[in-house]
């Protein structure tokens, strides 16, 4: 009952209700008490409301408003702290958007982790390349393994009479879609009846963008024809939006059964029966068939029948025999983008935390600048009762909303840096198609990113200043902005931080030449050495006086 009554206390008219029954209540027992009876009956009605409320809770919503006001009174500091945090946090989520699209996304299909890529390994490498006949001889053979083959390649398109630009294109065998669990947006899919007799099944899916872009969604698109290397296809479905294939970076406008591998690629062989070069066009993905494990199909593989001679060939005609099938997880797809550019991101990845780190250095002293000015509104918060961790919390929490600020521009700068990049990353190539838009694991990543900066460049700040020294801000108008604390001076240690980062070399200050010091004079014997009249002029311990002359402190 207790719980509800403070969760209701949140509620601001169940708080003004509250409030108003407890002045009241105490109006009326100070009129039948003493003078002086009762006590301070400001501290009373403080410990009620910490009994109804939540004391901690209400105190941070107060600093998140005190914050909120004060930044909105400086906005030339709060756009220069947000938008030199922006760049750092911006940089670093556009390079987590990249490496998670081309590393770590799941596939989106049905059941993507039960997903498998069938390929030949030969030592350490495995190839996932096979041949049509490859491909034949394994899928009748094996038992504990459903698969699916496709291949890529460039279409010759014409639409009505008239040519296309040449379009990416897949050649699917016939229980490709089923096996991916892909529904079609509009029409059917391409099925096993589809992949039965070579060249005679002149029947396409387009894709959700293709639809899109060259046909404005129109839904009379199924059944209508479409011209693939002169001989006229008819358009029976659509995939759905989000489905790309199984390699990433790459976007198939059509599908054609792998039948129709002579009709679309006519400047190739036959490569269906016979041919006469053996590629290896074909790429292979499998679930498991009810009831296996991954073991026991592995095994499957291994003990196929003598007459199941899958194994490639040599230019003499010699079975390779040191190659086996290997099974690897497809749940994140395929991708040569990711062989290409794992490493160089990952690298990256540590660039630009180096140059977040920085950006945290420059908002501290920032920070830090600004609390100099405030030093006598911190004494006049401790010198009225204020507790030093009342005091941090709400540096802190001004940090935080600073980094909070600088996370939601850093999302919005990283929408827009990924796709100049893979836009630059496309040039002279197949355009790369990657899902750049932001999901829940990028969020959680700004998030966490902007609250460890908000703490790192925070927490200085917040140290300082509940560490003023009461006895000396007192007799500069409590609170003096001349006088500080003892020991390391954090401004100092964060431009040198800052400059230790900027040069990696060396853990401290950049190496300079620095002009060389003056040579000490020696006096002869008996006399001594006179001070120039500038040095005299500069020193600490003297000050010039108009009037009087030199004065000594």
């Amino acid at each position: 009952m207790m719980l509800w009554r403070r969760l209701a206390y949140l509620l601001p008219w169940r708080r003004r209700a509250a409030e108003r029954d407890m002045r009241d209540e105490l109006r009326s027992i100070a009129e039948m008490a003493g003078p002086g009876e009762l006590g301070n009956l400001t501290l009373a009605a403080e410990d009620a409301r910490a009994q109804w409320g939540w004391t901690r809770l209400e105190q941070t919503g107060q600093d998140l408003r005190y914050a909120l006001r004060t930044l909105r009174k400086s906005p030339a500091f709060t756009a220069t702290a947000v938008l030199s945090l922006a760049l750092g946090i911006g940089a670093n989520t556009a390079l987590f958007t990249l490496i998670d699209a081309v590393t770590w996304r799941m596939l989106p299909i049905r059941d993507p982790e039960t997903l498998l890529l069938l390929g030949q390994r030969q030592g350490p490498a495995v190839d996932n390349g096979f041949t049509y006949q490859q491909y034949e001889v394994i899928r009748d053979h094996n038992r504990g393994l459903a698969l699916a083959a496709y291949g890529r390649a460039r279409l010759n398109v014409s639409i009505d009479g008239r040519p296309e630009p040449t379009s990416e294109g897949q050649l699917v065998s016939g229980r490709y879609f089923s096996l991916l669990g892909v529904a079609p947006a509009a029409g059917r899919a391409l099925g096993p009846d589809d992949d039965r007799v070579p060249s005679g099944h002149p029947v396409a899916m387009i894709s959700y963008g293709y639809w899109k872009r060259r046909f404005a969604l129109d839904p009379a698109v199924v059944g209508h024809p479409i011209a693939l290397s002169g001989m006229l296809f008819t358009i029976v479905g659509v995939t759905p939006p989000e489905f790309f294939g199984v390699e990433v970076g790459t976007s198939p406008d059509l599908f054609v059964p792998v039948m129709m591998q002579p009709v679309v690629m006519p400047v190739s062989e036959n490569l269906l029966v016979d041919p006469i070069n053996r590629v290896s066009w074909i790429r292979i993905v499998a679930r498991l068939a009810l009831g296996v494990s991954a073991p026991q199909a592995q095994a499957a593989l291994a003990s196929l029948a003598p007459e199941a001679e899958w194994r490639p060939r040599t230019k003499r005609g010699e079975v390779e025999t040191d190659v086996t099938l290997a099974l690897t997880p497809a749940a994140t797809g395929l991708s040569d983008l990711r062989n290409q550019f794992s490493a160089p991101l990952r690298i990256l990845m540590g660039v630009v935390g180096i140059v977040l780190l920085i950006a945290c250095a420059n908002t501290g002293n920032l920070v830090l600048a600004r609390s100099a000015t405030r030093r006598s509104e911190f004494a006049v918060r401790l010198a009225v009762g204020a507790s030093r961790s009342r005091l941090i919390r709400q540096v802190l929490v001004e940090g935080l909303v600073l980094a909070s600020l600088a996370g939601a521009c850093g999302i919005g700068l990283a929408y827009a840096a990924t796709r100049v990049l893979v836009t630059y990353v496309s040039a002279g190539r197949s355009p790369v198609t990657l899902d750049l838009v932001p999901d829940a694991r990028l969020l959680a990543f700004t998030a966490v990113v902007s609250l460890l900066s908000g703490l790192l460049f925070g927490s200085v700040p917040a140290f300082r200043a509940s560490r003023l020294d009461m006895s000396a801000t007192g007799r500069k108008d409590l609170g003096g902005t001349r006088h500080a604390v003892g020991g390391l001076q954090p401004g100092r240690w964060l431009v040198a931080r800052q400059r230790s980062t900027q040069h990696p070399g060396y853990p401290g200050a950049p190496r300079r030449h620095l002009p060389r010091a003056p040579r000490s004079r020696r006096a002869p014997a008996g006399r001594a050495v006179r001070e120039p009249r500038a040095h005299r002029a500069a020193r600490p311990d003297r000050i010039q006086c108009p009037r009087d002359g030199p004065i000594r402190r």
